[in-house]
């Protein structure tokens, strides 16, 4: 036999690769046997091999779709007793046809080839029975058998003819079982090229696939790199056959050719071949049934969420169902990530309702009728269902129904409850007659009561309550008590308040048992949040107290020794860390102390008191200042002179009242014991004749030549409208850029202004227009920390009349002296 027919006959095992889009139309059983359909060609056959006839309808008698030749391919999709569905498609006219025929015409594809396979073997068999015995009988046996001698020839010829008629035979059942043995020669013998090509083409295993790329690409060769021939949207059925580990091969037709392509295994999936029906749940507002197996095809069917829909599977991403389009069951898929499969093994729980209105729907969507409502707190039974609902049963008008509740309004409680103990922290600390807040008080405890109680769920503790003698269930919120903790810590501090007090409840509302003088070092332990718990002795007898936590400061636990350090003012040492206590001993300046530290504001130290050894408390700061001795101030009247500054709505010049201001001011401060520098005394330039900057360069050099602790400039303000109101304070925040080192206080000038706006605001009445950083030249080139004041408006006849009372302007300096007292406290 001839390579070339034996090529012949192998093909004929091959089919025609073509795609075959699933189409809309198709009036598919999906859920019957559409996997079968996927996998199920058969041939049609007509007995005098002419055309086979397609009708609409199962009927003889019914509307000829289509005429096609004998031997036509076409695909199964649902085998009937008499008729088969079948779709067939014609890729060069671009046209599908689903209808039926006679199960009498169609034939399994691989006994037709078998059958062809047997005509073709029997033909050559008998070819090869006449041919001479000189002649090239079998062009197959000379390649796997050495040549004869001419001796040998003669001897051989017969039983040549009879292993070429043997041959065939064995083709023949070979075929007939799928193998692929083509001689009676062994296996392993077979070495010719040709051979292992023929091997190769008839071991080729025909698939259907789903395009999972948009596009998918069909290649001109097994390569990503190669030229595109053809491309598919995602979703689209395809039809190919095996070729490497990589890639499928396939025919297209480009331009009304038959062409070979290549698809990557990546680009395509074969269905599940054992498809399972399934039930499940929508889970998107609108759970959508595709045309194909893609998002981007054709919506067939939308569902609302929550509803019940029955599928099979398919793909590692899609199912496949049949949705009814105008009455007619249509195939359609939908997405794995739309739908939710119920669990099988439902489990009972009981759970609380977390919501202040607790709903039971009739779909597994929020969006679904209501069908009960449970108030807040209310216990419930349900079942596992998917992964955000559960599955119920309430009574509507007396018949059980199924509902649904939404995961995230229940709560299971715990399994394992534990018991505790806690402190209520609510006045009053109040027991529910269900997890709600909004449910009936069965009983209502003081704060700082000790109460005994299990967990229950996140939210909410159990109790039991006795209401009239009977044991009832009760719920305490979470944060309406406090758990001490389990392993206190034992602590040293300070009592800060002026009379701190030890409760007998962990409460400010509760009897109190002592209290201790500011300064006093107590002994406690770690209770529950805001409280400590100590014991006092009442008349001889140990009790149990609290101590509210903001009431005392805790003593660092690991004390650092500092040795050698020397003090840079008075220093004091008092008999309790506190400044209103007995001073045991004061030190002056540069002395050289030996001390350990405390708490964030006093040391501890040992000094000698006649001899004895007293344990005393250093101010870790500077002594509270109480009032401004040894500090210089320089006050600046705004203005003056040959320059007026603005003018009020009733004639009074700016000038006038800064400096009238300035000299209310002084006295205030020297009465406190501070050295007043004041830039001008009348009315007057501060540099006679000087104007602009060399005007207020005289008042920065009079702050630079006094060392002056702060600089403080007064002015009054105007405006173009006569509403505008308010006082200000002005700081720089950078340093001089023309003069490098000045203004070295951008940070002491925000506190200064900060202190002097929080008290002059009310002192003088108006409202605060704020805190303002610019470049004034007397704040941005001072050399001590400077702030610049704006009392108010003069533009405003209001504003104008109340600054100018003296009263306003007493206040006004009190409440300067005071904001200072306050800044070098801050600052020290």
């Amino acid at each position: 036999m001839k390579f070339g027919k034996l090529v012949v006959v192998g093909v004929i095992f091959l089919l025609c690769f073509s795609y075959i889009p699933l189409s809309a139309s198709a009036s598919t059983n999906v859920l019957g046997d559409s996997r079968n359909a996927v996998n199920n060609v058969k041939i049609l056959a007509a007995e005098d091999n002419g055309k086979v006839n397609i009708h609409k309808e199962a009927s003889v008698e019914s509307d000829v779709l289509v005429s096609v030749p004998s031997k036509t391919k076409v695909l199964v999709l649902q085998q009937g007793s008499n008729y088969t569905q079948v779709s067939y498609s014609n890729e060069e006219l671009g046209e599908q046809w689903v209808g039926f025929v006679a199960n009498s015409l169609l034939k399994d594809e691989k006994q037709e080839q078998a059958d062809d396979a047997t005509k073709e073997n029997e033909q050559e068999a008998q070819k090869s029975s006449k041919q001479p015995s000189n002649a090239s009988a079998d062009i197959e046996a000379k390649e796997v058998e050495e040549p004869s001698t001419d001796s040998q020839s003669k001897s051989t010829e017969k039983q040549t003819v009879s292993d070429n008629k043997n041959t065939a035979e064995k083709t023949i059942k070979s075929k007939k079982s799928d193998s692929v043995v083509i001689s009676d020669k062994p296996q392993n013998q077979v070495t010719s090229p040709k051979k292992e090509l023929l091997k190769g083409l008839l071991s080729a295993q025909t698939l259907h696939g789903v395009a999972l790329k948009n596009p998918t690409n069909i290649y001109s060769e097994s390569s990503a790199d190669s030229k595109t021939i053809k491309s598919y949207a995602q979703g689209i059925l395809l039809k190919f056959k095996t070729f490497t580990s990589d890639w499928y091969e396939c025919t297209v037709y480009i331009k009304g050719k038959a062409t070979t392509g290549y698809i990557n295994k990546n680009d395509v999936e074969v269905p599940t071949a054992n498809q399972k029906t399934l039930k499940g749940i929508g889970t998107k507002s609108s759970t959508k049934v595709y045309s194909k197996a893609s998002t981007g095809s054709k919506a067939l069917k939308s569902y609302a969420q929550g509803s019940t829909l029955k599928y099979k599977t398919f793909t590692s991403d899609w199912y496949e169902c049949t949705v009814y389009i105008n009455g007619k069951a249509t195939t359609g898929f939908i997405n794995k990530d739309d739908v939710e499969v119920p669990t099988t093994s439902q489990k009972t729980l009981k759970g609380i309702g977390t919501k202040s209105s607790t709903k039971v729907y009739s779909k597994a969507s929020t969006g679904s009728k209501v069908l009960k409502s449970y108030a807040q707190g209310s216990t419930l039974k349900y079942k596992t269902f998917t992964s955000d609902w559960y599955e119920c049963t309430v009574y509507i008008k007396g018949k059980a129904t199924t509902g649904y509740i939404n995961k995230n309004d229940v709560e299971a409680p715990t399994t394992n409850q534990k018991a505790l103990k806690g402190i209520g922290t609510k006045s009053p600390t109040k027991v529910y007659s269900k997890a709600s807040t909004g449910s009936k008080v069965l009983k209502s405890y003081v704060q700082g009561s000790t109460l005994k109680y299990k967990t229950f769920t996140s939210n909410w503790y159990e109790c039991t309550v006795y209401i009239k003698g009977k044991a009832t269930t009760g719920y305490i919120n979470v944060k309406d008590v406090s758990v001490p903790t389990a392993n206190p810590t034992h602590l040293r501090g300070v009592a800060l308040e002026k009379s701190t007090k030890v409760y007998t409840e962990a409460s400010a509302g509760s009897k109190s048992l002592k209290s201790y003088s500011k300064g006093s070092i107590l002994k406690y332990k770690t209770f529950i949040s805001g409280w400590y718990e100590c014991t006092v002795y009442i008349k001889g007898k140990a009790t149990t107290g609290y101590i509210k936590a903001s009431t005392v400061e805790n003593a660092v636990t690991k004390q650092t020794t500092i040795k050698g350090s020397p003090i840079t003012s008075v220093k004091h040492v008092y008999i309790a860390p506190s400044t209103s206590s007995k001073v045991l001993k004061s030190y002056q300046k540069g002395a050289v102390l030996k001390y350990k530290t405390f708490t964030s504001n006093w040391y501890e130290c040992t000094v000698y008191i006649n001899g004895k050894p007293t344990t005393g408390y250093i101010y870790a700061k500077v002594d509270p200042v109480k009032d401004l001795s040894d500090r210089v101030i320089v006050l600046d009247p705004g203005h003056g002179g040959i320059d007026p500054g603005t003018t009020g709505v009733d004639g009074l010049k700016e000038k006038v009242i800064n400096l009238t201001y300035a000299k209310t001011v002084k006295n205030a401060l020297e009465s406190k014991g501070a050295t007043v520098i004041m830039t001008r005394n009348k009315d007057e330039n501060c540099q006679t004749g000087a104007t602009g900057h060399e005007e207020l360069q005289c008042r920065v050099d009079i702050s630079k030549k006094y060392s002056a602790d702060v600089y403080i400039s007064i002015h009054a303000n105007s405006s173009t409208s006569s509403s505008t109101t308010g006082i200000e304070t002005h700081y720089s925040s950078k340093n001089d850029p023309e003069y490098p080192g000045v203004n070295k206080y951008p940070k002491e000038s925000k506190l200064l202004a900060q202190a002097i706006q929080k008290e002059i605001v009310p002192a003088l009445g108006g409202n605060s227009r704020g805190v303002i950083s610019d470049n004034l030249y007397v704040t941005r080139k001072n050399t001590s920390p400077a702030a610049l004041i704006e009392i108010g408006f003069m533009s405003n006849s209001s504003e104008l009349n109340r600054i100018e009372e003296s009263s306003v302007r007493n206040s006004f300096a009190k409440a300067l002296t005071a904001a200072l007292i306050n800044y070098f406290n801050e600052i020290y």
